[in-house]
Parts: C-alpha cells; sequence; structure tokens
C-alpha cells in the first residue's frame, strides 16, 4: 500500500504530472518508522481530503484512491462484503451526530428504498466520504467498499465531479456508476441506522429497569406496611377491621341513597310544567328504621345489670 508523506502538483514543468514523496522503510527500523509514518500520513491524507476539489481535482479518482485509500481484506474478493457488527456497536453515537444529525438519516434512508433522488443526497456525500477515508469516527472495516465504489466516493464526493467525468476515469457509463453509487449510499445508511436504533434501543433499556426497580420498591413497601399493620392488630382484628369499613360503606352508600319508587317520583312531578330543583317524596319506614340504626351505633352499650339474689327467709 502506498502512504504518501508529501505530493505536489508539477503540471506546470511537466504537464499532467504531480509528485510524491514515500518514505521507504527497511526490515530492521520498519516496527519504530510505522508510528511516525502512520502519524504523519494521517495528516496527510486529512490534508489531501480537502485539497481533491481544488488543485488535485483534474486526477483520475482511481489514481486519487491511491493516495489516501487503504485496502481491506475485503476489497478484491468476490461478491459483497458484510460490515463488522463488532465495530459498528462500538461507533459512539455523539461522535457521529457531529456529522450526521437523524433529519440526514432519514434523507438517507428515502434514498436508499429508493423513494428520491440522489441529487436529495448529495450535500452528504463529501462528509459520508470524509468519516470513510479518515477512519476515525468510523473504524476501518465497519463500512466496506470496493476499488470502484471507494473510487466513485471519491470522484463526486472529494473531487465534485459529474457522472460523464467519472465515466472517463473509470471507462464505466452512468448505468454501472449510479448502481454502485447507490449500493456505496445504502451500505453507510445501513451502518448509521445500526449506531442510532442501537443507542435508543440501549436508553430505553435503562429506562425500563429504573421504572422496574421503582416498581420492585413499591411493593417492598406496600408489603412491609401490609405486614405491620398484620402484627399490629392481629389477624383476627385486622379481618374484623377490613369487614367493618366494608360494612361501614355499604351502610353509608345505603344512607345517601335517594328513596323512593318510580310511582314516587311520577306522582310528585305530575301537573308541573318545568323539572323542580326540590322534590318532597313521602319518607318510608325504611329510612326511619337506617336512623333508629344509627342512633343505635352512636350509642354506647351498656352491660347488662346482674340480677340480685334473693335471700331466702327460714
Amino acid at each position: 500500500m502506498i502512504r504518501p508523506v508529501n505530493v505536489n502538483d508539477d503540471s506546470v514543468q511537466v504537464p499532467d504530472s504531480i509528485k510524491a514523496m514515500i518514505p521507504h522503510q527497511n526490515g530492521a527500523t520498519a516496527a519504530a518508522e510505522a508510528t511516525w509514518v502512520s502519524s504523519y500520513f494521517l495528516d496527510f491524507k486529512k490534508r489531501l481530503l480537502n485539497l481533491f476539489g481544488f488543485e488535485f481535482r483534474q486526477l483520475p479518482c482511481s489514481l486519487a484512491f491511491q493516495f489516501v485509500g487503504e485496502k481491506n481484506q475485503h476489497q478484491g474478493a468476490a461478491g459483497e462484503a458484510h460490515e463488522d457488527q463488532a465495530l459498528i456497536d462500538s461507533i459512539s453515537r455523539s461522535d457521529l451526530e457531529r456529522s450526521i444529525s437523524l433529519f440526514d438519516l432519514r434523507r438517507l434512508d428515502s434514498y436508499a428504498k429508493n423513494m428520491v433522488d440522489f441529487h436529495l443526497v448529495m450535500d452528504l456525500v463529501p462528509t459520508l466520504a470524509k468519516l470513510f477515508f479518515i477512519q476515525t469516527t468510523l473504524p476501518k472495516g465497519a463500512v466496506n467498499l470496493s476499488y470502484v465504489q471507494s473510487a466513485i466516493l471519491i470522484g463526486i464526493g472529494l473531487q465534485f465531479k459529474k457522472v460523464e467525468d467519472i465515466e472517463t476515469d473509470l471507462g464505466l457509463n452512468a448505468a454501472q456508476i449510479l448502481p454502485q453509487f447507490n449500493k456505496v449510499m445504502k451500505k453507510f445508511t445501513k451502518v448509521l441506522k445500526s449506531v442510532f436504533e442501537s443507542d435508543i434501543e440501549k436508553k430505553m433499556d435503562a429506562e425500563s429497569k429504573i421504572k422496574q426497580s421503582e416498581a420492585q420498591a413499591r411493593i417492598a413497601v406496600a408489603s412491609d406496611l401490609k405486614q405491620s399493620l398484620a402484627e399490629e392488630l392481629g389477624d383476627e382484628e385486622g379481618t374484623q377491621l377490613l369487614k367493618q369499613m366494608k360494612d361501614d360503606k355499604s351502610w353509608f352508600l345505603k344512607k345517601i341513597a335517594v328513596k323512593g319508587a318510580t310511582e314516587d317520583f311520577d306522582a310528585a312531578l305530575k301537573g308541573r310544567a318545568q323539572i323542580p330543583s326540590v322534590v318532597s317524596l313521602p319518607k318510608k319506614r325504611e329510612a326511619e328504621s337506617d336512623s333508629e340504626s344509627l342512633e343505635n351505633m352512636l350509642q354506647p352499650k351498656k352491660a347488662p345489670k346482674k340480677q340480685k339474689k334473693q335471700k331466702s327467709r327460714h
């Protein structure tokens, strides 16, 4: 793999030519040199990605890929490569949202489902291209693209070339380029949706656990209160208290109920043009008995008097 650390446009002296500085690593110091070369190459790649739209726009997109692209294990293999789910799970949503928002993801999803034209997502292609090649937010292997797909991503997203220009660079026609571009957007959409959905699922699980723990705490408090009440009153007294509460409730509902049959209401309203606000009904014996029962409940119970034994006279 080519890892240049400097590229100069030398087309002034030699037409259509550039100069690249590529450090050579010997076997003895390869491990030590790999550290600073990787750091230097990453800085160079960030600068060159931004310059592809200016001085290096005339480079064929296939050659531009050779400067910034890194071959992964799936490139050159037959068939479509699958993304590594473990790498996708390691992507932070907060870091991703600095570049791609939920609204952007909706547009990408609409394009992936062939609901909108590719012009609606063209503004997102440069961002996706930088995320793919810089490999900080999206680690290497999270999105796997072929050589042709990577070159198309550079040509459209970084060099801002038209489809006609990419046809010349790659020797393909538009009917071949646009489907490949659609596959690239579908791969990005799948990975981004997985990151957002995974984060939402984690938050929902956390909230569910909190609510579950709160419910368990309330059940424990209620159980302790019930046990404490049973201990204080005893089983028999507790049962009597519940029975007394039910009796008081039924008596109260019966007491406030309106006494009288349908015939009584008809007789009271007979001959009236409007329904009065107060209607007098004849008292029933049932109401009197309720009053008497209430008085009996309120009066304290008297202990029965003991009968005096009469002394027998002899």
